[in-house]
């Protein structure tokens, strides 16, 4: 079973009332291994952001089915244990990073007694527990992206789904986030994370989709495309 299976996705907006709709995504079917790190590739614009967000559920297609694991992503119990990190996150510019996390977790309803646990880890993981007391307002834009990748550790999720995990980091983030997703794929998290980076996806990818001006152009192993 494929942890993320579209089949035959379109999907039109509108973007003036006067203006005829234009097509982001057409006639898309796509699927994603279980265990797998998959690179989701494709300049900006080709509707690799506008794929996920239907994965997610946060748009709904106009045409065709999306399934996770075999359920349809119409059942909000089909994401369970999928984390989602999007391209330009939200946070709460007055808190700590830590007071982030605490909240991120409450809203996870992680039991109150591993979440002190869980935020270390994770902090951990993304190389920022120095800045744990730090403002989410004083950090750079690729320490934010850190932020965002720890919230989406939190709970140690089966699978995760990223749309431009990497955007704005500095070569030494980009290694980080590199070896964390060999690492996750190595215990069995299911990585998909979207990027018009090449040298992202001959580094860690085992599976690579290319999206193309809402078309899919290529799908399947990395070293077949090279």
């Amino acid at each position: 079973m494929d942890a993320i299976e579209l089949i035959n996705i379109s999907k039109w907006y509108r973007k003036d009332f006067w203006v005829p709709k234009s097509c982001a995504v057409s006639n898309v079917s796509m699927a994603v291994k279980q265990g797998a790190v998959t690179g989701f590739a494709g300049p900006n614009g080709a509707g690799k952001t506008t794929s996920i967000k239907m994965i997610m559920g946060l748009v709904r297609p106009d045409k065709g089915s999306i399934t996770l694991y075999g359920r349809s992503n119409n059942d909000p119990d089909s994401r369970k244990g999928i984390a989602y990190l999007s391209e330009q996150p939200y946070f709460y510019s007055h808190l700590t990073v830590e007071e982030s996390l605490h909240f991120a977790s409450e809203l996870l309803k992680l039991p109150k007694e591993t979440i002190k646990g869980e935020i270390d880890r994770v902090l951990t993981s993304v190389e920022l527990h120095d800045k744990n007391r730090s403002k989410v307002k004083s950090l750079s834009k690729g320490m934010q992206q850190r932020l965002n990748m720890a919230q989406a550790l939190l709970g140690k999720p089966h699978t995760m789904i990223l749309d431009e995990p990497m955007s704005g980091m500095d070569p030494p983030g980009r290694r980080l986030f590199r070896q964390l997703f060999r690492q996750l794929a190595e215990s069995g998290t299911t990585i998909f994370f979207s990027t018009h980076v090449i040298d992202d996806i001959e580094a860690v990818c085992d599976e690579v989709i290319v999206l193309s001006k809402g078309n899919l152009h290529y799908s399947g192993r990395v070293d077949s495309l090279l």
